[in-house]
C-alpha cells in the first residue's frame, strides 16, 4: 500500500515536471508569436505610410512636371493678336471745280501688293489721268456731276482678282461770265447791317465774287456781301470775279433814327 501512494506521488510530481517547461515554453512561444505579429504589423503599417508617402511624391513630381506646360498655355492665350490692317482710305480733295480747273486725288495704305487705277464715269464732263501709283489728277470739262472711280485690285492664287471699288463724287461749274448787284443805289441807317444782292451769268455758276469797300471807315462789307454801316457819309462797295468783271453800287450812310439812339 506504501508502494503504491509512494508511486503515485512520484508519478505526480514527474508530471509536474513535465508540465511546466511545456507552459514556459508555450509562452516563450506566444510571446515570440505576438512580437513577430506587432513586428509585422509595423512593417506593414511603414510600407503603407511609404507608399502613401511614394504616391504622395509621385503626384507632387507628375504636378510639377506639368506646371511648365499649364504656365506656357496661360502664357499663350495672353498673347496680343495681331493689329488689323489700316483702312483704305482717299485723301481730301476738291468735290466742286470749275471748268478748265484741276486738283489732285490720292489713295493711302494701300497693301504692297494691290494695285490702283483710276478713271471717270464720264469722260465729257470730268477728265481723269493717272499721276502714280496711288494718285490722279482730273479736270472739269463741263458742267455737271461726274464720279473718279477707283479700283484697288489684288491677284490671289490662280490669278483670281479681288477688287475694291470707291466712288468719289466731282461737280463741276463754269465761271461767272457776268456780275450785276440788284440796285445802283443803297441806303441804310448807322449800325444796320444788309446783305447785297447780285446776280451772276450763267445762273448754274458756283463762283463766290470777291467783295471790297471804297471807304471801310464808312461802310464795310463781309465776304458774303454783308454791308454794315458805320459812319455817316457816302460811298461805292465793289464785286469782281474771276474773269476780272466788276459791278459797283453806291451806299449811303444815314443818321440813326431819334427811337434807335
Amino acid at each position: 500500500m506504501k508502494k503504491t501512494v509512494l508511486h503515485i506521488i512520484c508519478g505526480s510530481l514527474l508530471l509536474l515536471l513535465c508540465l511546466v517547461p511545456a507552459d514556459k515554453t508555450s509562452a516563450r512561444r506566444n510571446r515570440s508569436l505576438a512580437l513577430a505579429s506587432q513586428t509585422n504589423n509595423t512593417e506593414q503599417s511603414s510600407f503603407a505610410n511609404s507608399a502613401e508617402q511614394s504616391s504622395s511624391d509621385d503626384q507632387a513630381s507628375i504636378d510639377q512636371a506639368f506646371l511648365p506646360l499649364q504656365e506656357t498655355s496661360a502664357t499663350t492665350i495672353k498673347l496680343k493678336q495681331k493689329k488689323a490692317a489700316p483702312k483704305v482710305g482717299i485723301s481730301k480733295h476738291a468735290k466742286k471745280i470749275f471748268q478748265n480747273d484741276s486738283d489732285t486725288l490720292s489713295v493711302f495704305n494701300v497693301p504692297k501688293d494691290c494695285s490702283v487705277t483710276f478713271k471717270s464715269s464720264d469722260s465729257s464732263i470730268l477728265k481723269v489721268e493717272q499721276d502714280s501709283d496711288t494718285s490722279c489728277r482730273y479736270t472739269g470739262i463741263k458742267s455737271g456731276s461726274a464720279k473718279v472711280i477707283i479700283k484697288i485690285t489684288k491677284t490671289n492664287f490662280l490669278f483670281f482678282e479681288d477688287t475694291k471699288t470707291i466712288n468719289a463724287k466731282i461737280s463741276v461749274s463754269p465761271r461767272a461770265a457776268s456780275i450785276m448787284f440788284h440796285q445802283s443805289v443803297r441806303k441804310i441807317r448807322k449800325g444796320q447791317k444788309v446783305k447785297m444782292a447780285v446776280t451772276l451769268r450763267p445762273s448754274i455758276t458756283k463762283e463766290r465774287p470777291f467783295f471790297w469797300s471804297a471807304n471801310k471807315q464808312i461802310v464795310s462789307i463781309g465776304s458774303k456781301g454783308v454791308i454794315h454801316g458805320k459812319k455817316v457819309g457816302t460811298t461805292y462797295v465793289m464785286a469782281r470775279i474771276s474773269n476780272g468783271k466788276t459791278a459797283k453800287c453806291k451806299i449811303i450812310v444815314r443818321k440813326k433814327k431819334a427811337s434807335e439812339k
